[in-house]
């Protein structure tokens, strides 16, 4: 529970609102969903290692850091930072806790290797710490909240072309799952029941057509859409292109995406989604520098029950930019907040975006050197309260 830190009151309103709470705090005692994909262990990974001896753990620490860097970031080019370099030498400051997991998978009649270890070293790191030396170093943070991202994957074989299904023992599913887990990034694969196929085909994917892409994935509700196309060259190289699309149908925003080829399906699979989770992390990640704060005043309508209120101010501590809030006023159906946030309104915006929670109204222009204010619904049938 985080409801402590979450109400912050202030003024006459402020007051009255804390005795009302403290009641119903007693009373119901509930609990708050929080919407948008939640990434478990954002701070814990798993190393392969040979044996529990401990003069392994220096290095293992290391890579484990490393692992866990690039899933806060969701971007490879966070190792690149001169003062991150620094704290990798001295990986064993951050650790909470490690343990020592026997691999059930493991093989003894066959080589040691990272694919074939006898253990598992699993490292625990402190959130804290961590979120200290990212603003130290000026690096941008990928908050637990994530997008969820469908994934739509056609390759082509031998002349022909197949949509790559959930269900299916494709390597492509378990190739691309491993990679974008790596860089904390949830996707899912269609099932491509009768409706899906019904909706949608292989040359649809394959020639970018966005309208009936958008239309086979609303039965998802997904917050993005990336295709995948894949082939192999006859010279047997690799070769794909993914697309990224963000909203509806007939108005989806559609990002360029990139050509990616590799020597193996593997290797192209996981290039493909280090490229995609960089390019989602560069719209969703939130700068932890210390110099792009400010406040924002919020103003939210249809929130007239304490309970509406409760799971607002819950939804809005789960966002990454939020640093901060607090009550400025209340109405009989509305509420007035300040936000403290980090990093710039748009960044905050994109977050809001990616469910049905708030939906945004026309916002007033004020006065040059006014606090920025923005207006929002609540919704009661957002993913919130689902």
């Amino acid at each position: 529970m985080y409801y402590a830190s979450c109400f912050q009151m202030t003024g006459y309103s402020g007051q009255f609102m804390k005795r009302v709470f403290v009641l119903y705090f007693l009373l119901l005692g509930m609990s708050i969903s929080v919407s948008a994909v939640q990434i478990k262990d954002l701070y814990v990974a798993s190393v392969p290692v040979e044996s529990q001896d401990t003069s392994i753990l220096s290095s293992s620490f290391r890579v484990a850091l490393e692992k866990v860097l690039m899933k806060m970031s969701g971007s490879r080019a966070s190792l690149e930072n001169r003062q991150i370099q620094k704290s990798l030498s001295r990986a064993s400051r951050f650790v909470q806790q490690y343990a020592f997991v026997e691999n059930v998978s493991y093989d003894a009649n066959a080589p040691i290797g990272p694919a074939n270890s006898p253990y598992y070293l699993k490292v625990s790191f402190l959130e804290k710490a961590l979120l200290t030396l990212f603003a130290k170093s000026n690096e941008a943070i990928w908050g637990r909240n994530r997008p969820s991202v469908i994934v739509w994957a056609v390759y082509e074989k031998r002349g022909r072309r197949k949509i790559v299904s959930a269900g299916e023992r494709n390597p492509i599913v378990s190739e691309a799952g491993k990679s974008a887990s790596q860089w904390g990034l949830p996707i899912f694969f269609p099932v491509m029941d009768m409706e899906d196929e019904n909706a949608i085909s292989a040359s649809d994917l394959w020639g970018g057509f966005v309208d009936p892409i958008v239309f086979a994935s609303e039965r998802y509700t997904p917050d993005l859409i990336a295709v995948l196309r894949i082939r192999k060259n006859s010279n047997r190289a690799w070769r794909g292109h993914w697309t990224l699309i963000q909203g509806q149908a007939a108005m989806g925003e559609v990002s360029a995406g990139l050509d990616e080829s590799a020597n193996s399906r593997a290797g192209l699979v996981g290039n493909m989604m280090e490229s995609l989770s960089a390019h989602i992390a560069a719209r969703y990640a939130v700068s932890s520098g210390p110099n792009v704060t400010g406040n924002v005043v919020m103003n939210v309508s249809g929130v007239s029950t304490y309970k509406q209120y409760v799971a607002l101010i819950g939804y809005l501590s789960g966002l990454t930019p939020i640093k901060n809030t607090r009550v400025a006023g209340v109405m009989s159906d509305s509420v007035s907040l300040v936000l403290d946030i980090q990093g710039y309104i748009d960044k905050l915006e994109q977050h809001l975006s990616l469910d049905s929670v708030l939906i945004p109204e026309l916002s007033s222009v004020g006065e040059p050197g006014d606090t920025l204010s923005i207006n929002y619904r609540w919704n009661a049938s957002g993913k919130s309260e689902k």
